[in-house]
């Protein structure tokens, strides 16, 4: 039997809570910078807003599908991630993307933000945000 919306998300909630707390351990550990669980776990209370608006993301905007365009700009930002694990700037998406034009990434920015699949920290440098995989993910063949 399946939950109920309600009991799933509470518990797609705490399995994230938990996630975040157990990498922020690891992060610190590979810093050299050993940290409690429990420590680990009030810092994970203090960025909740952030939690927070990646789940408002998350329960209000299914992600919708991406262009080749808005796709590669989204492949960028997650290479960023993996390679460096923090966000490109807009110069790097745009040098990486061939734009001649910052307005250009801005916009792509703006409507992967709009299609639910980056959230943005405004007025924060490189405050973009990759909102995880969502069992509903949209595919990028029907890109609208």
């Amino acid at each position: 039997m399946s939950s109920s919306p309600p009991a799933a998300l509470a518990a797609s909630f705490t399995a994230c809570i938990d996630d975040l707390t157990t990498k922020l351990v690891a992060i610190a550990a590979e810093r050299g910078m050993p940290l409690s669980y429990a420590t680990a776990a009030r810092l994970t209370a203090e960025i909740w807003p952030y939690a927070v608006t990646e789940a408002r993301h998350l329960l209000l905007f299914a992600k919708q599908p991406l262009t080749p365009a808005q796709r590669t700009v989204l492949d960028v930002i997650e290479q960023s991630y993996a390679d460096r694990g923090y966000a490109p700037s807009m110069q790097e998406i745009a040098d990486t993307c061939h734009y001649g034009s910052l307005a250009t990434v801005h916009e792509h920015v703006l409507t992967l933000e709009r299609k639910g699949w980056i959230a943005r920290e405004r007025g924060i440098n490189r405050g973009i945000l990759l909102i995880p995989p969502h069992p509903q993910r949209a595919t990028d063949n029907d890109a609208s």
